[in-house]
């Protein structure tokens, strides 16, 4: 299985909602594929990362992976699995948002946030 990565550059618009979704959706994302997300935030603003619209798969190989990090730390605000519960979180500054897949044995991977 051939894997993909997608990386998106955002520099959100402070007076709209930004919805971030992964490839393919709402059907979910390939197997073993990435999509990270680098989001600029201006300085003294922040972003509250709602998971709303997530389906998880049953894994037959690996896990699904949904990380967030401050871009200038390499502390991660937040890892789960997909046998994880997922909270909302709020990013005090520009971050990283990363979203890998398994390979599915049942179910799709994919996320509107």
């Amino acid at each position: 299985e051939i894997s993909e990565t997608f990386i998106y550059s955002i520099d959100p618009t402070m007076t709209i909602l930004t919805l971030l979704a992964t490839p393919n959706w709402p059907q979910g994302m390939r197997p073993f594929s990435t999509a990270s997300w680098i989001v600029s935030l201006p300085s003294q603003y922040s972003a509250d990362i709602q998971f709303a619209n997530l389906s998880q798969p049953i894994c037959a190989e690996k896990h699904t992976q949904i990380k967030v990090k401050n871009l200038d730390q390499k502390a991660e605000l937040m890892s789960r699995r997909e046998d994880e519960k997922i909270e909302n979180i709020m990013a005090q500054q520009s971050f990283q948002l990363d979203m890998s897949n398994c390979k599915p044995k049942t179910g799709d991977f994919g996320a509107m946030t």
